[in-house]
């Protein structure tokens, strides 16, 4: 064996022990979370998924302005109810893949010499347990966030590819992945603006990629008018004012941000501000420039002041690239020093392990506790239940009956009328001391 062969097999061999380093670091931050039952809206996602998911349902679910917008959660979501059944593990253990497959695509960035394999090791291991996105990797209704941020990955490797070495095909599956990550959520309309990014972060002119991205954009553009076409009918522009493009979207836009970084991103920040490594323009315009272009669709959003856990997914990647930079010039700087590099580094992992399994744990189990309250109820009834108060709303309650007993649910509309059934066995109020004074 040469020695150029050998080095090759040594290089190969490092990179896998980082990627199993980064899948065991992941796992081990979200293994407690394996353990919680479907929450609320699961139920609804999986009867979805059993409407749309099969060949014979894509007809119906292109025709829906909403959920076509979901298609590769409903397909996903339908072949892992049809293998395991109403299993809460197969469906955290799918969610926790699709996260540790984009720990392995971000730290493959790599290669992108923007980036680096240093930064980008200590970025996709922030990312893999960083606590500002953990919803999406938890609640497995929020897979459509696991699966655009997938696609994004890949349409960002296969765009950057294209700049380097200019061929075709890589060109083509940028396309490919665009489309597919349009069919997983609508935010994946930043991807366009974010390739721009990084095509400047590369040295391209603005001249070049407005012509390179123009078949992009002009799918993104058509996805939206046909969004915006079927306002009438869209659910998100009628449910409480979940979208709006009046809404106070700078405002938004700002806050989340903070959340977002704080704290280890706002002191990876200062840090490369005042260390300033070679390099640093191009790459905090590429990471700084996902993070903020990824947040923007969110901050339409009207029901909530700042963007929610789940939708913070898409932006936290680039967040964590920027720790990874900052935690790698630590390193470097400190190299004499492994002590103190141990105690930063153990510093942060604790932070995020400690806070997922108790603060969050606690927190996630609490949501799904509403739901196995009912079914527990249920299961002592003979015949329908009938609802009065259920905290998560009714449709995630008649779904939970429907999926776990196959049991019908009537509801019950106001207290007048919950006063007649005040003496039933077959009542459920989730907290009836708060609705019938007692």
């Amino acid at each position: 064996m040469s020695s150029e062969t050998l080095a090759t097999a040594r290089t190969r061999l490092r990179w896998l022990w980082v990627c199993l380093g980064l899948a065991g670091l992941t796992v081990l931050a979200y293994l407690p979370a394996q353990r919680i039952p479907f929450i609320s809206d699961d139920y609804l996602h999986i009867h979805l998924a059993r409407q749309y998911g099969p060949a014979g349902g894509w007809g119906e679910l292109l025709a829906d302005p909403l959920y076509r917008c979901r298609a590769t959660s409903n397909v996903l979501g339908y072949w892992i109810d049809r293998w395991f059944g109403l299993n809460s593990l197969a469906f955290h253990v799918t969610s926790l893949s699709l996260h540790i497959v984009n720990v392995w695509l971000v730290f493959a960035l790599g290669w992108w010499p923007v980036v680096g394999w240093r930064a980008a090791a200590f970025g996709a291991a922030f990312f893999g347990i960083q606590i500002a996105p953990q919803e999406a990797v938890i609640w497995f209704a929020a897979v459509p966030e696991l699966l655009q941020m997938l696609f994004a990955l890949l349409a960002a490797h296969a765009w950057l590819l294209w700049l380097r070495l200019g061929r075709r095909r890589y060109y083509g599956t940028s396309l490919v992945l665009l489309v597919l990550a349009l069919f997983s959520k609508e935010s994946a309309v930043a991807i366009v603006p974010i390739l721009a990014v990084l095509g400047l972060a590369e040295g391209r002119s603005a001249r070049r990629l407005t012509a390179a991205l123009a078949p992009h954009a002009a799918l993104v553009l058509f996805y939206m008018a046909l969004i915006f076409a079927a306002a009438p009918e869209h659910g998100h522009f009628h449910d409480a004012g979940t979208f709006s493009l009046t809404a106070p979207f700078w405002r938004t836009w700002l806050y989340s941000q903070w959340r977002l970084f704080w704290i280890w991103g706002l002191i990876a920040g200062i840090a490369l501000a005042v260390w300033r490594p070679t390099g640093m323009r191009k790459f905090l315009l590429a990471a700084g420039g996902w993070t903020a272009l990824a947040l923007l669709p969110y901050c339409f959003l009207t029901y909530m002041p700042f963007v929610p856990s789940r939708h913070a997914y898409f932006a936290s990647a680039g967040e964590a690239l920027i720790v990874g930079a900052a935690f790698a010039c630590f390193e470097q700087r400190w190299n004499r020093r492994r002590l103190a590099v141990a105690v930063v580094a153990a510093a942060i992992v604790g932070h995020q392990y400690l806070y997922l399994w108790i603060w969050k744990q606690r927190q996630y189990m609490e949501r799904a506790a509403d739901t196995e309250d009912l079914i527990a109820f249920a299961e002592k009834v003979p015949g329908p239940v009938y609802v009065h108060c259920f905290p998560v709303g009714m449709q995630a309650a008649e779904m939970a009956l429907k999926l776990r007993l196959n049991k019908p649910m009537i509801r019950i509309d106001g207290v007048e009328n919950l006063e007649e059934f005040r003496d039933r066995a077959d009542v459920y109020c989730l907290r009836p001391e708060e609705h019938l004074g007692r």
